[in-house]
């Protein structure tokens, strides 16, 4: 069905049309390729233009990967270290060039492409995948993958698809790439995610659960698990009165007390507690409770997956049926991540002497001086020349920068970021001038925001034309700004304005750290990232 699809896009390409190749749309009449950003197939369709894609070598590889003659593209955005000339599909998100293994667009570190064979794959990006290389198995769960060597490599194989946690060979039994000891590989079944049984025992991940009869087994939650005698949270055993065990909401209770998480709730009156579904609230004739403890009634409940994200904090979730509630519910999130936006930008202002003091020494004090500035010589960039930069705080981004070559007496640098699609591109003078001054790299809430241009490392005053269009009409702004230097950071201040900008730039004037303040007070921070 795949291969009619792409047939089809691409007679509608011959015949002059747009057409649409699973999330991309290729439109012949102005070269260009857009990419569908909607989440869900039950929206319309949503295209961003890609940028700088090569539309004439243009190829859609599967529903994860694209490339052209320049990049491959994963979900549109195009990523760092990509060869396109060797790129190839094995399965779903895993593809592979001539010096690394990707997986959804990341690359798996210390992962040969050379003898690669994949035992199981789970297409959804937590899912667990085993994969042979050489004489080692790599297993990915969350986690990373880990490469470890099983007892028998020629026997190994994967237990089940889709829950491809637990594997074996002729000698061991694995969970997540660990043997589970004692566990019989010629018996050994999975009955749940992370429960297994052999002609032995009921295990838990790689421990065993005594006293569990296998044939009795019964889930009652995703770590809770009984037989006729016992109940067990994960490998422990709960001092419950069996016959009465219930799930009540996100607890559970029996005769004599609440569960929550395998411990009991103190105080909580198992007779009348109520839990709610899918929250972590639960209240009795006492009063209420938030996971093990006692709280207020008015007390805003927290689900799971919400309680890992801090700036749900105080957001009513039951509030959140109405327009109104909805309302104030993203008010409050919009407020919380103020917040936090607020407290990131104190600490790193406090620690900015400390942060630029590492910087140097990252550099063996090789940086930008008055003295070297006018010795810029890009031509002799490394062929390898790459750093990220780093935006911390809240919605935290990372710029890939990667030195792409000379052109034209130009220095083409490509900068790769995941909210990007396609990838955008900064040209300099082989003396270190940007080229592009009247545009940003991109900028939006959640993406980023990074404008270099000409006043950086001219001292005195410097003057900057920005181009600002506004519909059909184009304004031109002129600011005039002071630039100073002192050691190793150079301070862009607006001339009318308490705004500055102050830069640490590595030898050949590329930023190293930009941070950008406000009456005195930090606004923006970029620093680069160590490698590796």
């Amino acid at each position: 069905m795949k291969k009619a699809i792409m047939a089809l896009g691409y007679l509608l390409l011959l015949n002059g049309c747009a057409s649409v190749v699973g999330n991309f749309r290729l439109n012949p009449d102005i070269q260009k390729v857009s990419y569908n950003v909607s989440y869900s197939h039950y929206q319309p369709a949503n295209y961003v233009e890609m940028k700088n894609v090569d539309f004439s070598t243009f190829t859609y590889l599967n529903d994860n990967y694209a490339k052209d003659k320049n990049y491959v593209y994963h979900w549109g955005a195009a990523i760092p270290f990509a060869d396109p000339a060797s790129f190839t599909i094995v399965t779903g998100p895993f593809a592979y060039d001539k010096q690394h293994v990707f997986r959804f667009g990341d690359i798996v570190p210390g992962l040969s492409p050379t003898n690669l064979t994949l035992l199981e794959v789970n297409d959804e990006p937590f899912g667990a995948t085993y994969l042979r290389s050489n004489s080692q198995i790599w297993f990915n769960g969350i986690a990373q993958f880990q490469p470890f060597t099983p007892c028998d490599i020629d026997t190994f194989k994967v237990i089940t698809r889709n829950t491809s946690y637990h594997a074996k060979d002729s000698q061991c039994v694995y969970y997540e790439g660990k043997v589970i000891d004692g566990a019989d590989p010629r018996t050994f079944k999975v009955k749940y995610d992370s429960h297994g049984v052999d002609k032995n025992n009921v295990y838990f991940k790689h421990h065993v659960l005594p006293d569990l009869n296998a044939a009795k087994l019964k889930r009652m939650s995703l770590h809770i698990v009984k037989d006729q005698n016992s109940v067990y949270y994960k490998d422990k055993k709960l001092d419950a009165d069996i016959s009465t065990f219930q799930k009540n909401g996100s607890y559970f209770n029996d005769k004599n007390h609440v569960y929550f998480d395998g411990q009991i709730v103190q105080g909580a009156d198992p007779e009348t507690f109520k839990g709610r579904s899918g929250l972590y609230f639960g209240r009795d004739k006492n009063g209420c409770y938030s996971k093990h403890e006692p709280v207020s009634c008015d007390t805003k409940p927290t689900s799971p997956l919400l309680s890992l994200l801090s700036y749900t904090k105080d957001v009513d979730l039951d509030d959140m049926t109405t327009q109104e509630g909805k309302a104030n519910a993203f008010s409050q999130i919009f407020k919380n991540i103020a917040k936090e936006n607020k407290a990131s930008k104190e600490k790193w202002q406090k620690g900015f002497a400390s942060l630029v003091e590492t910087k140097k020494s990252e550099l063996n004090h090789a940086y930008l001086t008055p003295e070297n500035a006018d010795k810029i010589d890009l031509s002799k960039l490394p062929q390898d020349y790459h750093f990220d930069i780093f935006k911390p705080g809240p919605g935290s981004r990372t710029l890939s920068y990667h030195f792409k070559g000379i052109e034209s007496e130009q220095a083409i640098f490509a900068i790769f970021n995941r909210s990007t699609k396609g990838v955008m591109l900064e040209k300099r003078t082989l003396s270190g001038q940007p080229i592009v001054t009247n545009q940003p790299i991109g900028k939006s809430f959640i993406t980023f925001k990074y404008l270099p241009f000409e006043c950086t490392t001219q001292l005195g005053i410097c003057s900057h034309t920005l181009a600002e269009i506004d519909g059909e009409s184009t304004e031109q702004k002129v600011s005039q700004f002071n630039i100073s230097y002192q050691d190793g950071l150079w301070t862009r201040s607006l001339k009318e304005g308490d705004k500055k900008d102050i830069f640490l730039f590595d030898e050949f004037g590329m930023p190293v750290i930009h941070a950008t303040f406000l009456e005195d007070k930090l606004h923006t921070l970029w620093f680069r990232k160590v490698k590796g």
